[in-house]
């Protein structure tokens, strides 16, 4: 078939696959990156390059040559990188490393690895190691070039030494420190356990039976637990099932012998999210749990930033929403409703009092203007502010013409909608400069004038042209003047 042609995985080559071989020499090196390049340029994809450099320990201990080093410090940047990114070895310290889209915090991200690492596994006993000085510069494909010399040449540019890990006797953490409550029976395991996550910066409740972990909950909010699953007298699945029903968001890591999966199986559906196999022979697996707990819990109070982030945005676009609604209805040189929206709430009106047989009435006001007026704006505005000011609040005042407004009279039958109107015409009388303004209304009643939206609005204005006629300062309604 065509798309199977040799020719294609000529011209579309994939980026180099995650752990890489270690690139022997710059020439190497630089194919790797131009297949990347060309991959990229096909694809539209962008791509960075991030150099590392791991400068000589300061200090090394725990029996291992600086060459030692350099090799557990590859082994962990590989273990570190993100799917997709491919990391290539160049020579002792130096690394070279192909991120999908933009490098964000990749480098810093693995300059804290390399010092945890460092705090934790260099002189064997998670006290303190040796001080890693990390320098890292990142270039972007293709907004920074779309060569190799080009990429290179900026990324070496923007080298920078990365803030220096904590001192190693600080005992602080890379991740945020978290609350971690421990349950154990046993008093010994359950000291080890917080003298690591302590060692880690975190802070350490310990309980020696469900009971006791549930009261130390309530007693302190914790954002992870180590629970032991066989503990005489509690029922570890059930523990784990009430602290994340009491602390919803608690990362729990379930702790067993490892003899029956059941109980592992049951704590993951209770609500766990991680397991440790006891005994636990090793700190690391320790700080690793401990780690993705950190994490989990990193996320989760980014993701609810981002949920309240994201509720302000909603609550100020839902006003700027309402506010773009009420200027789309209305009338911009009088602030009245528009002919647009009183037509759509005429419609409604009329669906309403025909489903509960209920009645109203519309008036339509016309103007007539002295001739050589020069200015109508004023008059206008005078007219709609006395129409809008003797008016009921459930009545609805609209613009619906050059020199023509409109009310909608809910439950108002025609006799009480000219009554009405009387009213409204003295309230002109006070409001509007006399001589430069005639008003005459006409008035239709729902039902027994129209049944519906477009004859209610003849009805109307027939009258409103019969007012006109007769010259009388009263409205009109129907087919004679009231």
């Amino acid at each position: 078939m065509e798309g199977n042609r040799a020719p294609d995985v000529k011209t579309s080559p994939a980026p180099p696959p995650r752990g890489a071989p270690p690139v022997r020499s710059p020439r190497d090196f630089q194919s790797v990156l131009a297949d990347r390049i060309r991959y990229g340029g096909e694809t539209n994809d962008p791509f960075s390059l991030v150099l590392l450099r791991v400068d000589e320990p300061v200090a090394v201990t725990g029996g291992l040559d600086d060459a030692g080093w350099h090799g557990r410090i590859g082994e962990l940047l590989a273990g570190r990188i993100r799917t997709g990114d491919v990391l290539l070895p160049l020579k002792p310290g130096r690394f070279a490393l192909l991120v999908d889209g933009r490098p964000g915090d990749t480098a810093e991200r693995l300059a804290r690895e390399v010092a945890r690492f460092a705090r934790e596994k260099g002189n064997g006993s998670g006290d303190g190691g040796p001080l890693f000085r990390v320098w890292a510069g990142s270039a972007v494909f293709p907004d920074d070039g779309t060569t190799v010399a080009e990429l290179v040449k900026r990324a070496k540019k923007t080298f920078r030494p990365l803030p220096a890990a904590p001192d190693a006797g600080a005992g602080q953490a890379t991740a945020p420190p978290l609350v971690v409550l421990v349950v154990d029976d046993d008093q010994k395991a359950r000291g080890e356990l917080g003298r690591v996550l302590r060692a880690l910066g975190h802070r350490v409740e310990t309980a020696d039976n469900g009971m006791a972990a549930l009261l130390a909950l309530r007693r302190t909010p914790c954002d992870a637990m180590f629970a032991d699953l066989r503990i005489p007298g509690t029922d570890g699945i059930g523990l784990v099932r009430k602290a994340v029903a009491f602390s919803p968001g608690l990362q729990v890591i379930a702790m067993t012998d490892g003899t029956d999966p059941a109980p592992v199986i049951g704590a993951m559906r209770a609500g766990a999210c991680d397991c440790l196999l006891k005994p636990i022979e090793s700190p690391d697996a320790i700080a690793d749990a401990a780690r993705r707990a950190a994490d989990a819990v990193a996320r989760a109070r980014d993701d609810a930033r981002a949920a309240e982030d994201l509720r302000r945005e909603n609550a100020v676009l839902r006003s700027e929403l309402r506010l773009c609604r009420e200027l789309s209805v209305r009338d911009e040189a009088t602030g009245l409703y528009n002919g647009a929206y009183f037509h759509e709430y005429l419609g409604r009106e009329v669906w309403r009092c025909r489903r509960h047989s209920r009645a109203f009435t519309a008036v339509v006001a016309g103007l007539r203007f002295e001739d050589g007026m020069a200015d109508e704006a004023p008059v206008l505005r005078a007219v709609a502010e006395a129409l809008r000011d003797g008016v009921r609040r459930s009545d609805v005042v609209a613009r619906t013409g050059e020199r023509e407004f409109a009310l909608l009279l809910p439950e108002t039958l025609s006799a009480d909608g000219a009554r009405f109107v009387d009213k409204l015409l003295g309230a002109l009388s006070g409001q509007v400069p006399g001589g430069c303004v005639d008003v005459q209304f006409g008035l239709a009643s729902f039902p027994a004038d129209a049944e519906d939206e477009t004859g209610i609005l003849e009805r109307a204005r027939a009258a409103l042209g019969r007012a006109w006629q007769s010259g009388s300062d009263r409205a009109a309604a129907g087919d004679e003047p009231v």
